[in-house]
């Protein structure tokens, strides 16, 4: 890969990761509460209601299953680690991929931390909605990709974001190796 081509994907990477690092109380917030709205819960907050509506709500007090209760354990520790305060009275959380994260099975976690990978060099790897091999297809990384590793992983399971410029890309799930050095013509992070 040319050098000034590897240049112009790092400064991609670079610029979006302040953008993310601006998310990254949202996207836990929105996910722990989505974790909730697909058990049934009724929410009372101006933004809670704004963005689940409760049109199909059934209750205030929903009984998670066992992984999604660790799932929501693992969100507010990250919450109360990173010091968010999301404000509830608003009507709208400013935050990219919302339509994205509905469409997946499994959530992911947000980490704390932001690690990318430029100039993928690998094969083409598939991105599925959930960490399952039957998971819908829902993006792939392609040879030349930047990708990231933004979110916990979950036993052999990776969720990545595949960046093209600040705030493109596409995520989703794989249990591929793609944390290996030699995949990358860069690690950033």
């Amino acid at each position: 890969m040319p050098f000034m081509r590897v240049l112009s994907v790092v400064v991609v990477i670079l610029s979006a990761l302040p953008a993310l690092a601006d998310d990254v109380c949202a996207e836990l917030w929105f996910t722990r509460n989505l974790i909730f709205d697909r058990a049934g819960y009724c929410f009372g907050s101006n933004l809670g209601q704004a963005l689940f509506d409760n049109s199909d709500c059934t209750t205030r007090s929903p009984d998670l299953n066992a992984s999604d209760a660790d799932k929501v354990a693992r969100l507010r520790a990250n919450e109360t680690m990173l010091q968010c305060a999301t404000d509830t009275s608003e009507t709208r959380l400013d935050l990219e991929g919302v339509v994205d994260l509905r469409r997946l099975q499994d959530l992911p976690v947000r980490a704390g931390t932001q690690i990318g990978c430029v100039g993928w060099r690998g094969g083409r790897v598939p991105l599925l909605a959930g960490n399952s091999d039957d998971a819908p297809e829902i993006g792939q990384i392609v040879r030349g990709d930047a990708i990231g590793f933004l979110h916990e992983s979950e036993d052999e399971w990776d969720f990545l974001t595949v960046f093209w410029g600040p705030g493109d890309g596409q995520f989703g799930w794989t249990r591929e190796d793609t944390r290996k050095p030699e995949n990358c013509a860069q690690i950033t992070g």
